[in-house]
């Protein structure tokens, strides 16, 4: 598996007085969601079926398709932090091994989240919404890229298995759906069962949205009072065989795996909640 190359962005001192700086980043906002609509409309059109007609070999294809996609994700994240809509970072890449592939797991309290894991891991699998794959717009990215629908989420639980059993990481986020405001993420068993099924290390993440922007209440253009702060802990990979024990049906070993990686994550968000930004600019 291999990461991308991404820069940890700067945490500047605003220096626009308090409403000038609302009003750059509120244009800053609808630029980069401007310019995101228009370049994934140009990638659905032209870029994504052109490699799915002129490249034949399926894991080739599939490689191109999701360096694009993670190509165009880095891009945004530095048009966010360009603009003064947010600044990233993330912490812990030294666990990751190039040479694994994992299921990736992680807290979900912001539209965005993906957008910052793929960028980081361009060459990962991941599930999307059955509404975009049933998009006619985006049936050559989705098609090209391999990524898994979850119209059916048993057979998405399937093919996931699938996948990893190929050496593909796969993205997930346990809950489901997006956090709500001010709740601990409660995690469905899914994750968990893959993974047993699989034979295969979770690579557990925790991202945090401060403030929070964009969860399932947001609109884009409500913006927070101040730039926001998205950032990644990646923790050690863990093996969920040493959550359960091997007596254990798949069903009951799911459910202790699950509460288990459920609060390894909280732990994650509670370190990196307390720990400052990193103040380095690349």
């Amino acid at each position: 598996m291999q990461c991308g190359t991404i820069f940890t962005m700067s945490a500047e001192k605003e220096e626009l007085p308090g409403r000038l700086n609302f009003i750059r980043r509120w244009c800053g906002t609808a630029l980069s969601f401007f310019l995101f609509g228009v370049g994934g409309l140009l990638q659905s059109l032209l870029l994504h079926p052109l490699v799915y007609l002129l490249v034949w070999n399926e894991a080739r294809r599939r490689k191109i398709s999701r360096r694009i996609a993670g190509s165009s994700m880095q891009l945004f994240l530095r048009i966010m932090s360009f603009t003064g809509v947010l600044y990233f970072y993330y912490r812990g890449t030294e666990n990751i091994d190039p040479n694994k592939n994992y299921l990736i797991v992680s807290n979900h309290p912001s539209l965005i989240d993906i957008i910052l894991l793929l960028s980081l891991f361009p060459e990962a699998n991941c599930v999307v919404k059955a509404s975009m794959a049933n998009n006619p717009l985006f049936y050559f990215l989705i098609k090209s890229a391999g990524y898994l629908s979850n119209e059916d989420p048993i057979d998405m639980l399937l093919q996931a298995v699938e996948v990893l059993e190929k050496g593909e990481s796969f993205i997930i986020f346990p809950e489901g759906t997006r956090t709500q405001h001010s709740s601990a993420p409660v995690f469905d068993k899914g994750a968990a069962a893959i993974a047993l099924k699989a034979r295969v290390e979770f690579l557990p993440i925790a991202i945090e949205c401060t403030p929070t922007t964009l969860t399932r209440q947001d609109v884009w253009y409500r913006i927070p009072e101040k730039k926001v702060r998205l950032g990644a802990l990646i923790g050690g990979p863990v093996s969920p065989s040493e959550w359960c024990s091997d007596a254990q049906s798949l069903r009951d070993s799911s459910e202790v795996v699950t509460q288990r990686l459920e609060r390894h994550i909280q732990q994650q968000m509670t370190e990196l909640s307390h720990s400052p930004a990193p103040i380095s600019a690349g």
